[in-house]
């Protein structure tokens, strides 16, 4: 590969945010009402530019969770930056659903405690600075700045757990950073992910949320939830409400369990992580599926997503119940790695 150009491109004020899978980009933000959007994003972000202002609206089971605002080098959060990126008439806005794993670093690259700022990348040893982060307790995310692109790693443990670019679609192998430092040219920010501190403990979360469900109780049947479309006039346009719907009989969820093989595969390490998994697609919505007892007494964790694939919860769209079960799976396999 031949050594980038060394005119460097215009600084994104926004850190690097995942790829996902695009609902609409560059629409114009007078058009637009932000907070009207949630629903039709249903996990993801929302993502308004005005000059060298941006800002970035979280967005879990169709509802805003977080919101950031970067405005004169400020960084705003909250209400105050949504009321501020809801007065940018000019900017251009974007919107990208993003699974489980990718939305849960947006926050610590706002509010992660900066270990290292602008660190150069020709002053360092890429590799090494990684591998002392994996010899560190608790958790960390890496964001490499090149002239050739940018990419976020996230260490917790010793393990690489989510890693992206802005070139990719999708989680990636931590080497695609490797590709991004080959030249030695950039910078590294690295912040402390406290994210598994700050969280309230599982135990608390689903008393606050409902009722725990085991994933071997069957559920009652839940009348089908509209998927929205994500073209503009679906999103935008005027629609008709319908007050009547047929329920369909849904089967109990036992029905379709699956035995569990003879010699189950230990995932009993990966429970803080998959707790926090279930945690961030399903904290909008009660009741809960309890994931620690299933693993915890050595069911296979395929079984446990399967049971996650055909679980009926009201207000949960089958497609987030399919990208949880998904990312379970893929969270395994890199752990594996």
């Amino acid at each position: 590969m031949p050594p980038p150009s060394t005119d460097s491109p215009p600084r994104d004020v926004l850190p690097a945010l995942p790829l996902g899978t695009p609902v609409f980009h560059s629409l114009p933000g007078r058009a637009l009402v932000l907070p009207a959007l949630a629903p039709a994003v249903g996990d993801g972000i929302v993502v308004p530019r005005l000059g060298e202002s941006a800002g970035v609206l979280l967005i879990r089971g169709g509802e805003i969770v977080e919101c950031f605002c970067i405005d004169g080098g400020e960084t705003i959060t909250g209400d105050a930056a949504l009321q501020r990126m809801t007065r940018w008439g000019d900017a251009s806005v974007s919107a990208t659903q993003l699974s489980v794993a990718e939305a849960s670093l947006i926050s610590q690259l706002f509010h992660g405690e900066p270990v290292y700022e602008d660190l150069r990348l020709g002053w360092v040893d890429w590799s090494g600075i990684l591998a002392d982060l994996r010899q560190r307790r608790g958790g960390f995310v890496v964001e490499l700045t090149t002239p050739t692109g940018r990419g976020v790693t996230s260490i917790r443990e010793g393990s690489h757990v989510v890693t992206y670019t802005d070139q990719h679609p999708g989680l990636g192998d931590p080497t695609m950073l490797d590709d991004l430092a080959e030249h030695k040219q950039g910078t590294i920010r690295v912040l402390r992910d406290d994210s598994e501190g700050t969280a309230p403990s599982w135990a608390e979360s689903a008393e606050m949320a409902g009722p725990v469900v085991a994933l071997d109780t069957p559920l009652p049947a839940q009348p089908p939830v509209e998927t929205d479309s994500s073209s503009f006039t679906e999103l935008f346009g005027t629609r008709e409400e319908h007050t009547t719907s047929t329920a369909v009989e849904e089967p109990p969820v036992e029905d379709a369990t699956l035995a569990p093989p003879p010699a189950a595969e230990d995932f009993t390490e990966l429970l803080p992580d998959l707790k926090l998994l279930v945690r961030s697609r399903l904290q909008m919505s009660s009741p809960r599926v309890e994931i620690l007892d299933a693993v915890a007494s050595g069911r296979p964790l395929e079984w446990v997503a399967d049971q996650v694939r055909v679980m009926a919860i009201r207000g949960v769209q089958e497609a987030t119940l399919e990208r949880l079960a998904d990312d379970m799976i893929a969270l395994a396999g890199q752990r594996a790695r």
